[in-house]
Formats: structure tokens, C-alpha cells, sequence
């Protein structure tokens, strides 16, 4: 009997927390610059027209380390993943603090390289290197993390940065989405 009402409150408490706790997913805005991505926290799936957004409060952006030299493809995803954030490169981090007067507020998107007032940035920015796949870890204000992104700087033969391709998935070819304005 002692186990059936454990398992009772154990059940109810997983279908309680699964109703209190909104999904949330991150982004690349579309109108990221290719060498400065911004990316975005929002409630809800990216199916949604207008989905709220969600304040970051930290922001961690991971370089794989280089497989081969030869180009990044992203059918090539299983060679990488999974990606062990222990033998990737820090390419940038950010923690939301506030400020004294509290004036300033968590944004809900954050441009790579960009410290904004309120956060302190605890890994600088190093250069984005085209032909390298990253991985962008938001967190909201308590730390729940919904998904990563992921992005690689496309570059012509001469190096000069052409495109930024971003996923959330990025075993699906078909949901890689390309930026090439500048």
C-alpha cells in the first residue's frame, strides 16, 4: 500500500510540474549580421505566430573542436555530435548580474560580442572562425535550458564571410536556415 501512494504523489507531482513549466525555445534572429548572430529566448514552440519572449540570464556559445579539415556539411552532423562541452572551446559566456539602481533588465536576445548593461561577461569573445560549427547554450532566470542552437559562418574561397546557416536541429537538412545579408 506504502508504495502505490508514493507512487500516487510521485505521478501527481510530474503531471503538476509538467503544467508549471512553459517550454521555451532559442533562435537566430533573421536579421543577425553573419559575423555578429544574434540569438533569442522565447516561451512556447517556433511554430508560434508571436511567441512571448523569455529574459536570458546567461548565455554560453561553444566552438567544436575540429574534426578534419575538410568543410563542415550538416549531414555530416554524427561525426560531431555529440558535442562534449568539455572538450569544446569557450568562445563566449555572459551572466545576467543587474545593476545597483536596477534599472537595467535581462534581454531577451543577445548579440555575440555584445555586453549589454546589467551583464558581466565571464568569457570574452574570441573571433568566430568561418568553417567552424558553434553551439549556443540561453538560459532563463531559473536556469531552464529548452534547447541549443547551432551555427556555422559560411566563407568564399578567398575567406570573406558569405553566409550564417543556423538550426535547432541540426539532423534535419530541412530545417537549416541561411542568413546572407550583411
Amino acid at each position: 500500500m506504502r508504495r502505490v501512494m508514493i507512487c500516487v504523489f510521485i505521478s501527481v507531482g510530474c503531471l503538476f510540474l509538467s503544467g508549471c513549466i512553459q517550454a521555451m525555445h532559442g533562435y537566430t534572429h533573421p536579421h543577425s549580421k553573419i559575423t555578429a548572430p544574434t540569438f533569442c529566448l522565447y516561451y512556447g514552440s517556433w511554430k508560434d505566430d508571436h511567441p512571448p519572449p523569455v529574459a536570458i540570464y546567461q548565455i554560453r556559445v561553444f566552438r567544436a573542436v575540429k574534426v578534419n579539415d575538410e568543410r563542415f556539411e550538416w549531414g555530416q552532423w554524427k561525426v560531431y555530435s555529440p558535442m562534449r562541452v568539455g572538450e569544446d572551446q569557450m568562445a563566449w559566456s555572459m551572466d545576467y548580474e543587474g545593476d545597483n539602481q536596477d534599472v537595467t533588465r535581462p534581454f531577451s536576445c543577445l548579440t555575440y560580442g555584445e555586453v549589454p548593461p546589467g551583464y558581466n561577461e565571464t568569457t570574452p569573445a574570441v573571433p568566430l572562425i568561418p568553417e567552424r560549427l558553434y553551439t549556443v547554450l540561453l538560459l532563463s532566470k531559473h536556469g531552464t535550458l529548452r534547447n541549443s542552437m547551432y551555427f556555422i559562418i559560411r566563407a568564399d574561397s578567398t575567406g570573406r564571410p558569405t553566409q550564417l546557416e543556423h538550426t535547432t536541429e541540426p539532423n534535419r537538412l530541412d530545417q537549416i536556415h541561411v542568413i546572407t545579408h550583411q
